[in-house]
């Protein structure tokens, strides 16, 4: 799971990593939450880092009480192993994948209740980096799989997909299914315990 994720770095870095222009304010987080809002890159537009809510809302709300209905139900994380498979994403996945920059996302280490210990995880050497989603309209979804890096294991048993630079050109032309995603190789991993404010 991922539920919390940062994105603090200048903007002037943002753009040259992505090649792409903002069209909108932009300002660094160290807490990005579900229904703020982060920018996305899409095959539509590979150029503009637009700005899109975190909290899935899929294609066939149309009316603003089914719209409210489905922003209720927060729909952060999708399951790579069963998002062919659920109405309720396939359509978005197969034809509408973003990418999400990042620079580290939080997970909870359980450590018996009522403690569970807040890290903040990034692949290590890498700045920024993009979890591999999708969406529809202007809101958006972070795809997650089993943890495979021993590292992450021991703090969290889901993990987001996070693509190698040199697949994110690849994954936003649709070459890459649910199969290649979940047979990317685990990154390494830096894990810092933070604050429980976060």
């Amino acid at each position: 799971m991922c539920g919390r994720n940062s994105l603090y770095v200048h903007k002037k870095k943002l753009r040259e990593r992505y090649n792409a222009s903002f069209d909108n304010v932009y300002k660094k987080s160290y807490n990005i939450a579900p229904g703020n809002n982060q920018p996305t890159v899409t095959k539509n537009s590979p150029k503009t880092l637009q700005p899109m809510k975190w909290g899935f809302i899929p294609h066939f709300a149309e009316t603003d009480d089914e719209k409210r209905k489905w922003r209720n139900r927060n729909l952060i994380n999708a399951r790579i192993e069963t998002v062919e498979e659920e109405n309720t994403f396939r359509k978005s996945f197969q034809e509408r994948k973003c990418l999400i920059p990042s620079t580290g996302f939080y997970e909870w280490k359980d450590e018996g209740k009522p403690n569970k210990t807040p890290y903040h995880i990034k692949p290590s050497n890498r700045k920024v980096f993009s979890f591999a989603g999708f969406y529809n309209d202007d809101t958006f979804i972070i795809l997650t799989k089993d943890s495979e890096n021993k590292d992450m294991k021991q703090i969290h048993d889901r993990t987001p997909v996070i693509l190698p630079k040199n697949r994110e050109d690849q994954y936003l032309d649709n070459e890459m299914g649910r199969q290649g995603l979940e047979d990317l190789e685990a990154s390494n991993i830096e894990t810092k315990q933070v604050s429980k404010k976060v």
